[in-house]
């Protein structure tokens, strides 16, 4: 399992890296299970989704080039995701819980359509709560963005739960995360650079914490 295909010919062993399918937008399509794999990020812009990612000193850590992947706990325990020694950029990693709602679905039915886009009318320029999408105590524009964006179907809310930028432990820009996820619980993973004009190779590599991925 993972993206190493082992093969044996006349007993001479060897390993074949597999390409793993990306996804360079948000919701991911592409899905990916343990295992260490092969990936390329090349240029391309600043994410839409707002990372949430902070570092040691308060600030927020923003994402560029990200690749997506759609990943679900195998057994209930701790997993390492890391491109620690294994990187030609200055990675950054997030890991985010599939909180089942939907973005811009302001009744919570599960979708995002002309029911909700009432009641962000209504709401309007009040402080909501319902409608106030993005937080800042106002119903305005900002929530009628994250309306648009979801509006016709139900693009999945993130919830952050882990994000690295240069673990300690790791050497040219490498990065490691750790969470604890319950059997069959879903997530999405994000790899992405520090800078815009960061690009390159990398292994990604998803286990187990205690198994030394």
């Amino acid at each position: 399992q993972g993206g190493i295909y082992q093969m044996g010919l006349e007993g001479i062993s060897f390993s074949l890296p597999l390409e793993v399918p990306t996804s360079n937008f948000y919701p991911p399509t592409a899905f990916v299970s343990e295992g260490q794999y092969p990936v390329t990020i090349n240029p391309q812009s600043q994410d839409e989704v707002r990372s949430d990612c902070i570092d040691d000193d308060g600030n927020n850590i923003e994402f560029f080039n990200s690749l997506w992947w759609y990943f679900e706990a195998k057994d209930t325990g701790s997993y390492r995701l890391s491109t620690c020694n294994e990187t030609e950029f200055d990675s950054i990693l997030g890991v985010y819980k599939d909180t089942g709602l939907c973005q811009g679905d302001i009744d919570g039915d599960g979708s995002c359509d002309v029911r909700d886009f009432s009641t962000l009318l209504v709401q309007w320029g009040s402080t909501g709560p319902e409608a106030d999408l993005d937080g800042d105590g106002l119903v305005g524009i900002g929530d009628f963005q994250i309306f648009l964006v979801g509006f016709g179907g139900c693009i999945p809310v993130p919830e952050l739960v882990a994000c690295n930028d240069d673990a300690i432990e790791c050497d040219n820009g490498g990065s490691e995360v750790v969470w604890d996820a319950a059997s069959g619980e879903r997530f999405f993973l994000r790899l992405g650079t520090f800078e815009s004009s960061n690009f390159g190779s990398a292994i990604l590599k998803i286990g187990p914490a205690g198994s030394g991925q």
